[in-house]
């Protein structure tokens, strides 16, 4: 286990605990895969997600060479995280000490389909799958997991996460009207 995941579970662990001992009104969310506005790689995270990364590559006009099997995700937008997070520090009497928040769907065709639609907004930008024995210039951060159960946060609070189509749009549209962000 990564000293990341100790710390994390760790904080979990303890909010639980102080939840317990001294009735505080605290709980934990564990969140998903989360891409959307504002994410870019200032060197100080170690873990960038794709979408991303292929927008930096789109706005540098350099290919970006995509692993030969996409690995199914469980991804979430920024802006329902921030719903979320909003709906738990809202939420008069949480019945649970932990939510997840993500989409719970698994989207698939991640890759090859956000190159697509940035090529609306960066028509020179190319992308390929990698060849045999080639390094993508484009991977996961790390491997397969299954969707986080979204039921305590559809349940209690009827939360749902915006569907892969609609959060595609979305980001664009912020893409389109922030060129200066991704300008390095």
């Amino acid at each position: 286990m990564r000293l990341y995941s100790i710390t994390k579970q760790a904080a979990e662990r303890t909010c639980i605990r102080m939840r317990e001992l001294w009735d505080l009104d605290v709980v934990s969310a564990r969140l998903g895969n989360v891409i959307g506005p504002w994410e870019r790689d200032t060197g100080v995270r170690d873990r960038f997600e794709v979408h991303s990364r292929l927008v930096s590559h789109a706005v540098a006009g350099t290919e970006a060479t995509l692993p030969q099997r996409e690995i199914p995700r469980d991804l979430v937008y920024s802006r329902d995280v921030a719903d979320g997070l909003i709906t738990l520090l809202d939420a008069p009497s949480p019945r649970h000490a932990v939510y997840n928040l993500s989409s719970g769907q698994v989207w698939g065709d991640t890759m090859v389909g956000w190159c697509t639609m940035l090529q609306t907004v960066y028509p020179g930008f190319r992308y390929r799958r990698a060849a045999d024995g080639e390094t993508p210039n484009i991977a996961y951060s790390d491997g397969e997991r299954s969707p986080m159960d979204m039921g305590r946060m559809a349940g209690e609070f009827g939360f749902q996460a915006r569907e892969q189509g609609a959060v595609w749009a979305d980001f664009l549209e912020w893409i389109r009207r922030t060129p200066d962000f991704w300008q390095v």
